[in-house]
């Protein structure tokens, strides 16, 4: 009678160890379904990335087109770059951090790097022609045209001029308080085919 016990009591401890290690193997391997570098975790937070560096990168281009067009004379907003960052921040689209690291914060020795890396997309703010004084993209003109900018007294200077001054050519302001905009200098240049015809006028 002793002895089936014993054998019982033998297959009962058997049949738990190995209970419990398919339960680890099975644990082991919804673990690595859910959290592996293939998971569906993992897979998730790079898809909800993707999504927010995809529209992050849609805003700063749109933003960068509409800089292009300050060129023109067609911008339909002076907004400078922080401004710009921090509307993505109060939009969820980027961090406090991800601010600190685009712009820079002096009180914690962050030096700006007027870019960001989102999942696997490096996104830059700053195009090659990024003036760091001014913390504005450069007006970048197209061939035949010549940037020209006008004193008080009504008097035009171009490029080329003597007494141009690159400093004076254009300098965007962001209104910080009403009017603070008025008092930038536009990047105006003239064309060609206006020198030739006498038409020389601000665009």
């Amino acid at each position: 009678m002793k002895e089936e016990l014993k054998k019982k009591a033998g297959i009962t401890l058997i049949a738990l160890v190995l209970t419990i290690i398919v339960l680890l193997i099975l644990a082991g391997v919804s673990i690595a379904t859910l959290r592996g570098e293939n998971g569906i975790l993992t897979r998730a937070s790079k898809a909800t990335d993707e999504t927010r560096a995809a529209s992050v990168e849609e805003a700063v281009n749109l933003w960068k087109i509409d800089y292009e067009s300050n060129n023109y004379g067609s911008s339909t907003t002076t907004q400078d770059i922080k401004e710009l960052v921090e509307d993505l921040v109060e939009q969820k689209l980027l961090t406090e951090d991800e601010k600190d690291e685009i712009l820079g914060n002096a009180e914690e020795g962050i030096e700006a790097s007027y870019q960001i890396k989102i999942g696997e997309r490096i996104i830059k703010f700053a195009n090659n022609n990024w003036d760091g004084e001014k913390k504005v993209n450069a007006p970048v003109l197209k061939s035949g045209m010549t940037p020209v900018y006008w004193k008080e007294d009504g008097t035009e200077v171009k490029k080329g001029d003597a007494e141009f001054d690159e400093s004076e050519w254009y300098e965007y302001k962001a209104a910080a308080a009403d009017g603070d905009n008025t008092a930038s200098k536009w990047a105006n240049a003239i064309t060609e085919d206006r020198k030739l015809l006498g038409m020389d006028t601000k665009i």
